[in-house]
């Protein structure tokens, strides 16, 4: 997810003309903003998976109407100062509401942040790309190319790509099947593995 947001972000002032016109560049800023907020909080995903396959969907629900009332009043007030990147701004205000998230699936499993929050420096930069004029902007690449320069990262980042690509196997319609285990090892606190159909693999 961060990826494609990444290489947009870095892609925007370019494409979004070239696709829509030079009217829309107005609202790259609203995205980026809104971008960077789907980013930040793209770990509540397996968090909430794993929730809905214990079936607290009770707590997801309550997740969700804490986020709500976030942006609500975070728009009320934002917008007002900022106009729509207020909008923006109170969408990123509405990661504060994934604490609930996750003390409610620290209650199942114990997992760390550590790995995440190392690309999430690496990627949020480029995700913010349009917000800095250029070349200024090019400082925001600086925190990727630190880190693919250090050896454990970057073995990191290919092992990823690796379980992605095989988690998406061509499969005939109907025959796909997939659980969420939560899966742990002699390395490292427990995480979670999507399974479709194979053994699973560990996602650290």
């Amino acid at each position: 997810m961060g990826v494609p947001f990444a290489i947009f972000g870095v892609m925007a002032r370019t494409v979004i003309p070239l696709l829509f016109g030079q009217e829309w560049t107005t609202t790259i800023r609203l995205y980026t903003i809104l971008a960077l907020g789907a980013v930040v909080g793209a770990s509540a995903f397996i968090q909430i998976s794993l929730l809905i396959s214990r079936g607290r969907n009770y707590t997801v629900a309550i997740a969700g109407a804490i986020q709500a009332v976030i942006l609500a009043i975070g728009a009320y007030f934002l917008v007002r100062h900022f106009g729509l990147d207020g909008f923006g701004y109170a969408s990123i205000l509405t990661v504060v509401g994934l604490i609930y998230v996750d003390r409610a699936t620290r209650s199942i499993v114990s997992f760390s942040y550590r790995k995440y929050l190392l690309w999430l420096l690496a990627i949020a930069p480029l995700v913010s790309f349009p917000l800095l004029a250029f070349p200024v902007c090019l400082f925001m690449t600086a925190p990727l190319v630190v880190l693919t320069l250090i050896p454990s990262t970057r073995r990191e980042g290919q092992r990823q790509f690796v379980v992605v690509k095989m988690r998406c196997p061509s499969v005939a319609p109907g025959k796909t099947r997939m659980k969420v285990e939560v899966v742990s090892g002699p390395r490292a606190s427990p995480f979670f593995a999507l399974n479709m159909g194979q053994a699973p693999h560990h996602i650290y």
